[in-house]
């Protein structure tokens, strides 16, 4: 039995999207100069994906007489960004199923615990976030929330790192920013088409709200620096990025997103790095099961998973399977 994890728990939904970096919040890395993620999947670098067709980039994976197609996701997208694929929604007319990223669900068994951990992931009591952060922080942190029309008691009883996820998820909401696309997007195609929606992993978040709250004071502000750096960021990015997305052009997209908060923040909690193995080997285990049936599958999963090192591409390939790109008339 599971319940949404966003009526249970509403001013917790930015730390939920970033704990899956797969699906939702993915920052954009806030650097001088935009440089590609240096541990780069070995089958992402065989395969150029060059935008023959409409469209953001496709992989097809193939076994025996099985297939699924791979959508590589990008968060955040535009609301109103207009993008279009027919090579994708060839693949899904006689699809068997969509397989989509982890939806935010708690089961009941995790509820205990998490209604604890929570919190500790509150200001002690009598203090307040602003006042406890370092100067140079604090006027930062202030000078940002302002800028969005926030005033801080939004923020007041939250612990820094807590506070930074919700700054971005503010951020998106005020600038048309959606940590939902394209997944909504390519789910109401599929429900149009008949075609069933099932979701490739679970997410276990209470590991992650034990992990968060056993963050230290230094971790926390270390975090919320990450926040406010990938803010800029996406201020600066997200569209531009999304737009080469829509187009297709994946070496563009490559080069603007290494994970500056995931790799700061996130991977300080010492369940993050098994999270993001568990989600890999997952959407894999997913994966893997439709091309031991006959038939298609689309799979939409964030090109964070695809692009590393010993990803969702170099596992399949490494278990026998031929990966490809789809050309224009596929």
């Amino acid at each position: 039995m599971a319940l949404s994890f966003r009526s249970l728990w509403v001013g917790m939904g930015g730390i939920c999207l970033v704990a899956w970096a797969l699906v939702s919040i993915a920052p954009m890395p806030a650097m001088a100069a935009i440089e590609a993620p240096p541990d780069t999947s070995a089958v992402v670098e065989e395969l150029t994906v060059t935008g023959i067709a409409p469209g953001p980039a496709l992989w097809r994976v193939r076994r025996g007489e099985s297939e699924v197609v791979i959508l590589g996701g990008l968060t955040p997208l535009p609301h109103m960004l207009q993008w279009s694929s027919p090579r994708l929604d060839r693949a899904l007319i006689g699809a068997n199923r969509l397989l989509v990223p982890p939806q935010d669900a708690v089961h009941v068994t995790e509820l205990p615990g998490l209604a604890l951990r929570m919190a500790s992931l509150r200001q002690p009591l009598g203090h307040k976030l602003e006042a406890d952060l370092s100067p140079a922080l604090r006027e930062r942190f202030a000078r940002t929330r302002e800028g969005l029309g926030i005033g801080p008691g939004r923020y007041a009883h939250w612990k820094p790192a807590i506070a930074g996820f919700l700054l971005i998820a503010d951020f998106r909401e005020k600038y048309g920013l959606s940590t939902g696309k394209p997944t909504t997007t390519v789910m109401r195609r599929a429900k149009a088409l008949g075609v069933k929606i099932q979701p490739m992993a679970d997410v276990s978040w209470g590991a992650m709200v034990k992990s968060a709250s056993t963050m230290k004071g230094p971790a926390h502000e270390a975090c919320l620096t990450a926040a406010l750096n990938d803010l800029d960021a996406e201020a600066a990015r997200a569209r531009p990025l999304a737009r080469a997305w829509a187009d297709g052009d994946l070496a563009t997209v490559r080069g603007g997103i290494t994970a500056n908060l995931l790799d700061q923040c996130l991977l300080q909690m010492p369940s993050a790095t098994a999270l993001l193995d568990h989600g890999t080997r997952q959407s894999v285990e997913a994966i893997d099961a439709a091309l031991a049936k006959p038939g298609k599958t689309v799979a939409i999963i964030d090109l964070k998973f695809l692009l590393r090192s010993g990803g969702v591409l170099d596992r399949l390939k490494a278990q026998g399977a031929e990966v490809s790109v789809p050309s224009a008339a596929q």
